[in-house]
């Protein structure tokens, strides 16, 4: 084993609890991220690994731990963020995109109201492209990797398409909403008249 070898084995028998209190606390002790904190340590001893000659130059070998260990906690949070808005709802944190979290909610329940009308006029908003997406993803309920491959689409350009009919699906709703508290509203008045 050599010296530098040394130098990490015994960096994490000093610093491993100081390392996970540090990591613990930049994902702000959220229990969601409880499991992955233990990963993120262990990202970080390896990275010190492959740069062992770095850090055994090091001035301060904790704050180059501390300062990976902030990096990688990040890293993580930035792919969970990264995942959220292609998707387009908040999904778990270890979910990989996987297709059962991306069925839209809100095309569930204009279906589930016997919305037709509603249906009708998104699919008449959407353009063909759309329209292909729309039916096979959420009618035919086949994944994004099954589209992108028989669209000759990328899945990031599936998930960007599945983001829109969303936004417009909204609208939608916003719409049918806005215009039924409306009609609400006058049926009341009419009545209390």
């Amino acid at each position: 084993m050599s010296d530098q070898d040394k130098l990490i084995e015994t960096l994490f028998l000093s610093y491993h609890d100081a390392i996970k209190k540090a990591c613990m606390s930049y994902f702000h002790y959220q229990p969601q991220y409880m499991p992955y904190v233990d990963d993120c340590i262990q990202e970080v001893f390896v990275a010190a690994f492959r740069k062992k000659n770095d850090l055994a130059r090091h001035p301060n070998p904790y704050a180059w731990l501390a300062n990976a260990c902030k990096k990688q906690c990040a890293s993580m949070i930035r792919k969970k963020t990264v995942r959220e808005s292609i998707v387009g709802k908040r999904i778990p944190f270890d979910d990989q995109m996987t297709d059962t979290c991306l069925q839209d909610d809100i095309v569930r329940w204009l279906d589930a109201f016997d919305a037709e009308q509603h249906l009708v006029n998104l699919r008449s908003q959407l353009t063909e492209s759309e329209n292909r997406i729309y039916a096979e993803y959420f009618l035919q309920r086949k994944n994004a990797s099954q589209i992108a491959s028989e669209q000759h689409m990328t899945e990031t350009a599936v998930y960007g398409t599945i983001q829109r009919i969303r936004k417009k699906a909204c609208r939608l709703l916003c719409l049918a909403i806005f215009f039924s508290l409306g009609s609400l509203i006058l049926v009341c008045h009419a009545v209390v008249m």
